[in-house]
């Protein structure tokens, strides 16, 4: 989800930058600067909050501590410009204007603001971030009978499908999901994301009219074929991430997965520049092996995986 135009409040005047608001123009943002008086003493600093709250700002780019706690305080967003010594505990924190960059702006306003951020695109699916209020839709895939066929499941040690990590209760699975929001989406653009497809209710009503003999396994209640992960694990080196999927019975033998590993294979190496990507596979899973043999990975050995339980380990070079 992006908006298309923010409101971006900053704690200094056009002067002392006058590439900044040019910038945030291009990029279809509108700058807002109060006048110097709200930033002349610290009593100041709540009327300056409640000021930028009024006028509606969405996000806030700063260059002093106590500006960057105002915003904090009044829920705004906030990357944090430091020119100085001064340590600025923003969102986001860059070591001059000039690192500034537009993607800088959505991705700290989506996560301040708990908006799922999308990773990329294909010619059918949106590969998102998760976010904690996609635990029953993530419930929904792991509870699913035939998808689990080859995961891991609390007090079941058979391997995952392709390592998609198991739930482990809302509590767990939410947690889980902050990890990735504060640790690995932000530092790495790695962890645990969703595979949607913005028409599969449209193309689920279309087959249900053509008396599509699949039409039992559809659900036509949300948009969400499945999940992939890309993880640095602890059996990655350098360079390397694990990448694993899980698609949802219902949508399987439409192509999906493919799509969502080929993009996820660009991602790594276009976005990323990663080197290589592992993955491993249930000896039995033979359609998983099959698909990653066609994408270019090479089984290279087997090994444990935990409970004496064997998987087949596969790379591609990037």
């Amino acid at each position: 989800m992006k908006r298309e135009q923010l409101i971006i409040a900053m704690d200094f005047a056009p002067a002392e930058d006058p590439t900044m608001d040019d910038f945030l123009r291009e990029c279809g943002h509108l700058p807002l600067h109060p006048g110097e008086a709200f930033f002349g003493a610290s009593s100041c600093v709540s009327e300056w909050g409640r000021f930028l709250q009024d006028r509606g700002a969405d996000l806030a780019i700063c260059r002093r501590k106590a500006s960057v706690l105002a915003m904090r305080k009044a829920g705004v967003p906030v990357i944090g410009i430091e020119l100085g010594k001064e340590r600025l505990p923003a969102d986001l924190v860059l070591k001059g204007f000039e690192a500034l960059e537009e993607e800088d702006i959505l991705s700290v306003y989506h996560r301040g603001m708990k908006i799922p951020q999308e990773i990329f695109r294909t010619e059918r699916l949106v590969i998102r971030e998760m976010v904690p209020s996609d635990y029953p839709a993530l419930l929904g895939l792991h509870r699913n009978a035939e998808g689990t066929e080859y995961m891991g499941t609390k007090g079941d040690h058979r391997v995952m499908e392709d390592f998609t990590e198991p739930l482990g209760g809302r509590m767990a699975t939410e947690e889980m999901i902050r990890t990735y929001r504060d640790f690995l989406y932000p530092l790495y653009g790695m962890g645990g994301f969703l595979i949607t497809d913005p028409k599969a209710e449209e193309n689920t009503e279309n087959r249900k009219r053509a008396g599509d003999k699949r039409q039992k396994r559809m659900r036509a209640v949300s948009p969400l074929i499945g999940r992939i992960d890309l993880k640095p694990t602890g059996h990655c080196k350098k360079g390397q991430a694990e990448v694993g999927y899980l698609i949802d019975t219902a949508w399987r033998r439409r192509g999906y997965a493919r799509e969502a590993l080929e993009g996820i294979c660009q991602y790594a190496r276009e976005k990323l520049q990663l080197r290589e990507l592992l993955a491993r596979v249930h000896p039995d899973n033979l359609p998983s092996q099959s698909l990653l043999g066609k994408l270019g990975f090479v089984r290279e050995n087997r090994s444990s995986f935990g409970a004496g339980d064997k998987a087949d380990d596969w790379h591609l070079f990037l």
